[in-house]
């Protein structure tokens, strides 16, 4: 199903994913993102604005490998973060967060302005995905 989720970038971070028609098909706040027709994904505001723009900031990261133009990074706290970077690019191919028995993935492609132009995005334990394009931000 096609929708657009629109969020504000602050606090309190709070969203809505509509349909293509503009029927609210769920709300994020309170660090869920709540729908009639699935279980609550439940994530923070900061991990989840981190993986929809594709930067990890917390400092100290572990090297976990290099291969090619690509190194593994890690982070134990305060959520157990990795992050596959890209190098040259000096940006994220891929970022994985969790925290509390949950896991989240996001995958990133296209150009990044500064956020990713397409981010799926994946809850490791159901399964459930989102894929976002990028269509417009609002100036900072």
């Amino acid at each position: 199903m096609s929708g657009t989720l629109a969020l504000t970038t602050r606090e309190p971070v709070r969203g809505t994913l509509t349909g293509p028609f503009g029927t609210a098909l769920a709300i994020y706040e309170n660090g869920a993102l709540k729908g009639e027709s699935f279980p609550p994904v439940v994530i923070d505001p900061e991990p989840l604005l981190a993986l929809l723009a594709g930067v990890w900031k917390e400092p100290g990261p572990e090297v976990r490998g290099i291969e090619g133009g690509d190194a593994l990074l890690a982070w134990a706290a305060p959520y157990e973060a990795e992050g596959v970077l890209d190098v040259a690019g000096r940006r994220f191919r891929s970022l994985r967060v969790s925290r509390g028995g949950h896991s989240y993935e996001a995958a990133y492609s296209g150009p990044a302005d500064p956020w990713p132009a397409r981010v799926d995005l994946e809850d490791l334990a159901t399964s459930n995905r989102l894929q976002l394009n990028l269509q417009a931000k609002e100036p900072f």
